[in-house]
């Protein structure tokens, strides 16, 4: 899920990682499940994405749930050049 919403912000691995403080390979790993983020970097994470229009909710079933403002991701969306929308 990381993955999918730091693609739709148009935000490299690389890019994340230098945003919230951490290695590349925290991300990285991350996305494919091998570690767990310290609460305290989840929570920047968190913050950056709800600065740009996504916010995480945890359902009553203890699911994550994502709640994505539209306008502010095609306004981040329109700042990219087309066909740059890191990876």
């Amino acid at each position: 899920m990381l993955r999918a919403v730091r693609n739709a912000l148009g935000l490299s691995a690389r890019e994340l990682a230098e945003l919230v403080g951490v290695h590349l390979s925290t991300i990285l790993k991350t996305e494919t499940n091998r570690t767990r983020l310290k609460p305290q970097t989840m929570e920047r994470i968190k913050e950056l994405f709800r600065q740009r229009g996504v916010n995480f909710m945890i359902g009553l079933n203890g699911n994550v749930q994502i709640d994505v403002n539209l306008q502010a991701i095609k306004a981040i969306m329109r700042s990219y050049p087309t066909g740059d929308l890191g990876s």
